[in-house]
């Protein structure tokens, strides 16, 4: 009977965990600066683009993902 319940537990959970990575991945893909891509892969979401860290320095809107990733994780 638990066996069973946490199955469903695993399997909820995962599903939760997709649907937050593909969310992350829309909702940064909306304002990026140009040269700049999102990819999300199944363990999370990746940007790409040249000198990436030095323009998420100076670039808000690259800043602003992470607090994107944190909301989406509360």
């Amino acid at each position: 009977m638990f066996e069973r319940l946490m199955e469903q537990g695993k399997k909820s959970a995962e599903a939760q965990r997709v649907r937050a990575i593909a969310r992350l991945a829309e909702r940064a893909g909306e304002d990026l600066p140009p040269g700049v891509s999102v990819e999300a892969f199944e363990d999370g979401v990746v940007l790409f683009g040249h000198g990436l860290l030095r323009r998420m320095l100076s670039d808000v809107r690259l800043r602003a993902i992470g607090l994107l990733a944190k909301g989406e994780s509360g």
